[in-house]
């Protein structure tokens, strides 16, 4: 009995062994397959970032001139034959799509193999043969299929691009041969001209003195037309620019004594004693209460102290409105906002600043410029 024991155990000992070298085999090879898997999900998603979503459109297409394909002769031709090129020209072709696929965002769905019900999250099987179901939305050959689809509307719009651009180089090819054949032409016809033109010019030579002297003093008096006509205008516009300054004028008292009337002094505008350049980024902003925060120099602390020191009395802060633009180191930037001074904090150098509404283009964000123009 002792002797089967030990048998029994050695027996144990051995398939132990043969089981943990199969395991780690088996491990081996699923991180194989793991690495293999979200290697190729990683390609996928850059793949899709080259993939166009969907092709530009243009509502109206642009007028190219088309090429006069009539015979070139002395007759004058008031309505001459034009090229059909641009009927086929698909201007589309020339426009970046607007978007590219995001397979990143739809991850989850590129590593969802089967089915899934979206309640229980239990795997869909198909009703005839029990099988796992591996096709449909949320699985894997959804996002698959989408981005065949795009690939293959993408390739067509490549093939259709060369194929324009081969009938492109045979118009200009035509356009090439027209010109140089006209070219041609036109030096024979030069020659011709230059030599009519010398014998003409002996014989025209008195004449044109004449016309000379006649178009000289046409000339004077066209310019001295021009300047009794060009005076006449000047004094009508300055005569309507004074009455419309003077109704201007009128205007803006009544309305500053309206304003003095009512609504006590009237806000002043501080538009000296800041330079026009850039005086920070933003920092912080709250779009619930309209005010942004940025950042500020020695030099504008300076300038804004020196305004308020010369406020009147009753007014609580100075009138300053800036620029908030965004990108524009690399070039104008584009606008996105106005906003009004509304505090200073020195200890901090910070400026708090309410955002104008009426001028706002687009949301400001943390890292635009604030600049004084």
């Amino acid at each position: 009995m002792g002797k089967f024991l030990r048998v029994l155990v050695v027996f144990f000992l051995l398939f132990s062994s043969a089981a943990l070298t199969l395991g780690i085999m088996l491990f081996l090879k699923r991180e194989l397959l793991k690495g293999r898997t979200q290697k190729l999900e990683d390609t996928i998603i850059m793949l899709g970032t080259t993939l166009e979503t969907e092709p530009a459109v243009i509502e109206v297409p642009p007028e190219h001139p088309a090429r006069d394909v009539s015979p070139c002769t002395a007759e004058l031709i008031e309505t001459p034959e034009y090229s059909q090129y641009w009927k086929g020209y698909s201007n589309e072709l020339e426009l970046v799509a607007p978007e590219m696929m995001d397979i990143g965002a739809r991850r989850d769905v590129l590593m969802t193999y089967y089915l899934r019900d979206p309640v229980t999250r239990e795997i869909q099987r198909d009703p005839t043969y029990g099988t796992p179901i591996t096709e449909g939305e949320g699985t894997m050959q959804e996002v698959l299929d989408d981005i065949i689809s795009r690939a293959e509307a993408q390739y067509n719009r490549l093939n259709e691009t060369r194929q324009q651009l081969i009938d492109l180089r045979e118009e200009k090819i035509k356009t090439i041969n027209d010109l140089n054949r006209r070219k041609q032409e036109l030096r024979q016809a030069l020659h011709k001209i230059v030599q009519l033109e010398a014998h003409i010019r002996e014989l025209e030579e008195k004449i044109r003195q004449l016309e000379s002297k006649i178009r000289n003093l046409e000339a004077r008096i066209a310019e001295l037309e021009a300047e009794v006509a060009e005076l006449k205008r000047t004094v009508q516009e300055r005569e309507e620019t004074i009455a419309e300054r003077d109704a201007e004028i009128e205007t803006l008292k009544k309305e500053i004594e309206k304003l003095k009337g009512k609504e006590g002094p009237v806000e002043r505008v501080w538009t000296s004693r800041i330079d026009s350049e850039q005086k920070g980024p933003v920092v912080a902003v709250d779009s619930e209460w309209n005010f942004v925060v940025f950042k500020v120099t020695d030099k504008f602390i300076e300038e804004i102290t020196s305004i308020m020191e010369r406020l009147d009395e009753g007014e609580a802060k100075p009138n300053i409105q800036f620029i908030v633009r965004r990108g524009r180191g690399r070039g104008p930037g584009s606008f996105v906002t106005k906003i009004r001074f509304k505090q200073l904090r020195k200890d901090e150098k910070l400026c708090v600043a309410d955002i104008l509404t009426n001028w706002l283009q687009q949301p400001v964000q943390e890292g635009d410029v604030v600049w004084y123009d």
